[in-house]
């Protein structure tokens, strides 16, 4: 029994070193920042083990899979509760519409394509179309190895929420001062471990303060 329990207390360790991040801020939680401003904010709240300042921004390593991906929201949803806090109103004015995973995961059809004029461009037609199956079978087999449809579908629940893109958070009473940030997503990695519920894939989301 003793085994057992020491089984699961690895597990539960590996699983919250893979993922574990300082809980999200509420909305309540949020009152006793209202008083910073919005880099004070962010070197506050972002001063874990998954977060590091590069110059003026904040890059924020979050965890995720196609069930929970609350890191990937985190950064958004802090500093909206933030401006709200301060009787502020956020407002998305520009919407990040790149997808990150694009430059890890190659699609079968492109990869596909590439081998068969490769093949032709080498003065062999007589093997491109061997080499374009060949390809795309090869490049649907690292995609799945890698899990990229569970990737790709956390990825778009977020996304189309409107996580991502460009806020800005304007007062309408007091002497607070209106800003802006960029939360973006700049890189993307798969699992360390495919295959591994207790890994996570993981995003780079990168957070620009602009203060006005």
């Amino acid at each position: 029994m003793t085994h057992i329990f020491q089984l699961a207390a690895s597990a539960l360790l590996i699983a919250c070193l893979s993922g574990c991040a300082t809980s999200t801020l509420t909305q309540s939680e949020s009152k006793q920042y209202a008083d910073l401003s919005l880099v004070d904010f962010l070197e506050t709240r972002f001063q874990d083990r998954q977060s590091v300042a590069v110059k003026n921004t904040v890059r924020y390593l979050a965890y995720f899979n196609d069930v929970n991906f609350i890191q990937l929201e985190r950064p958004t949803v802090e500093l909206r509760n933030f401006c709200q806090a301060g009787a502020g109103k956020m407002l998305r004015t520009q919407a990040h519409t790149g997808n990150p995973l694009g430059k890890f995961f190659s699609t079968p059809a492109g990869n596909a394509l590439r081998g068969f004029l490769y093949s032709t461009s080498r003065g062999r037609p007589d093997l491109a179309q061997d080499v374009a199956v060949r390809t795309f079978l090869l490049t649907e087999f690292v995609n799945s190895y890698f899990e990229e449809a569970e990737a790709q579908r956390a990825y778009a629940t977020v996304r189309d929420k409107g996580t991502f893109g460009t806020w800005e958070c304007k007062y309408e009473q007091g002497e607070r001062k209106p800003w802006r940030v960029d939360v973006l997503p700049i890189v993307y990695a798969p699992r360390r471990d495919p295959g591994n519920l207790l890994t996570n894939h993981r995003m780079i989301i990168e957070v620009t303060p602009y203060q006005q």
